[in-house]
């Protein structure tokens, strides 16, 4: 069987460079003032250096046989895998918060769904 693979050293360029520069504060940079990026919600890393740490970590989760090589087949299964954690995620975040409270002894316990 014929596949399409990728190996670590590879797979880091090539994330690297389909990144926004925007994704990693520039040396000097302070922390206290929040850039455009994180007040819009993204996370900005530290340096480059922690951008590899992750990109390392994204890999070894994808490369689900440890063979050193992403796989097409285990490219995609990851993506799908992910998008059904999201969306069964999604789900969970539209589901009312209730929360249980005692009423006197002499009446039914029940839920009072909570404002947001």
């Amino acid at each position: 069987k014929n596949s399409l693979k990728v190996d670590m050293l590879d797979f880091v360029r090539i994330m690297r460079s389909a990144l926004p520069n925007y994704i990693v504060r520039k040396p000097g940079e302070k922390k206290k003032k929040k850039s455009a990026a994180e007040l819009a919600g993204l996370r900005i890393l530290d340096d480059e250096e922690d951008l590899l740490r992750n990109l390392l970590e994204l890999y070894r989760e994808i490369d689900v046989n440890g063979d050193g090589d992403i796989e097409w087949e285990e490219f995609i299964r990851f993506i799908v895998d992910k998008a059904q954690v999201f969306k069964e995620m999604d789900k969970l975040d539209k589901i009312p918060h209730y929360e249980h409270i005692e009423l006197p002894a002499d009446r039914d316990v029940r839920l009072k769904k909570i404002k947001e």
